[in-house]
């Protein structure tokens, strides 16, 4: 039992769940470049031309920054906030995250 707690279960799914909505809300407006990695999959799937993946990466990471500001900004005494926090090493993490990022 979790005793009320989110899971990493729980909070795996609810990313799942936001990721979806935002595609279903405006993938047909935006296209679901939701972050890099989509983008650059599109771009390799020859369903997004290569001459535009610069600029959107460029406009996804200036918009993620700009998020982290606005959050800083609202609440500037949570020093973790919307972070996840690795259990094992950086190198450990690294690795997972770019296995992840491939499936």
């Amino acid at each position: 039992m979790t005793k009320g707690g989110v899971s990493h279960v729980g909070i795996a799914m609810t990313f799942g769940l936001v990721v979806m909505s935002m595609i279903y809300a405006f993938g047909d407006k935006s296209g679901a470049h939701i972050n890099p990695a989509v983008t650059i999959a599109f771009a390799f799937g020859r369903s997004f031309s290569w001459k535009q993946t610069t600029p959107y990466i460029i406009s996804q990471c200036l918009g993620a920054i700009f998020a982290s500001l606005v959050l800083k900004f609202l609440f500037p005494n949570s020093e973790f906030l919307g972070t996840t926090l690795p259990s094992g090493t950086s190198i450990q993490s690294l690795i997972l995250e770019f296995f992840l990022t491939l499936f």
